[in-house]
């Protein structure tokens, strides 16, 4: 049971990690393009769900590790 749960928590670090490593990426890329229209299309697209298709693999990816335990 120890190491089911030690395997977990692992995996689940290393998810979020990744995600955030790749929103960081995504997002430093798209401030460099244009500032001010990059920041309110990375907000709608965070929190309306209108994601680009690169981000939407990774969405389904990191919250259904979680959502299945």
């Amino acid at each position: 049971a120890f190491f089911l749960v030690t395997f977990f928590l692992v995996t689940f670090l290393f998810a979020v990690f990744f995600f955030a490593a790749f929103f960081l990426a995504f997002f430093f890329v798209a401030i460099q393009r244009s500032p001010g229209r990059a920041v309110r299309r990375a907000m709608e697209a965070r929190y309306i769900g209108e994601a680009s298709d690169i981000m939407e693999p990774t969405h389904q990816k990191m919250f259904h590790i979680p959502t299945i335990a």
